[in-house]
């Protein structure tokens, strides 16, 4: 039992629960991008005001939901009389990506309810 004192011993250990500690913080889940993606995929099963909207800006994630990728899109929205730009969850095909240009429409599905609930329905090109 006498290596239990040993110094490599020692370091070995604390490397070990280091290396696991920076392994966990780097792929910790980012939840709000989890919030948004659940407030997508029940898009049909909650209340809600559906509008056709220009996005403001969109962003590809590194999320897929079979072969199509998640964006991000930047939508503005007026939520109890008050303009708000929210971000909104959508699917584009990767044959599609191409086709998102300036001056897109995004058809959104919005509950006012806190949180709110902000999923794009389909884009149009």
């Amino acid at each position: 039992m006498n290596f239990l004192t040993e110094t490599p011993f020692i370091v070995g250990i604390i490397m070990t629960v280091l290396g696991l500690f920076v392994m966990f913080s780097i792929f910790k889940p980012n939840k709000n991008e989890l919030f948004e993606i659940k407030n997508w995929k029940t898009r049909e099963e909650w209340q809600g005001e559906v509008i056709t909207t220009e996005p403001k800006s969109w962003s590809q994630t590194d999320t897929k939901y079979g072969n199509d990728f998640f964006y991000n899109f930047k939508v503005p929205l007026t939520i109890a009389g008050k303009e708000n730009i929210l971000t909104a969850k959508g699917l584009v095909r990767p044959n599609d990506i191409h086709k998102l240009k300036k001056g897109i429409k995004v058809i959104v599905k919005y509950s006012d309810d806190i949180p709110t609930k902000v999923a794009v329905i389909d884009v149009l090109y």
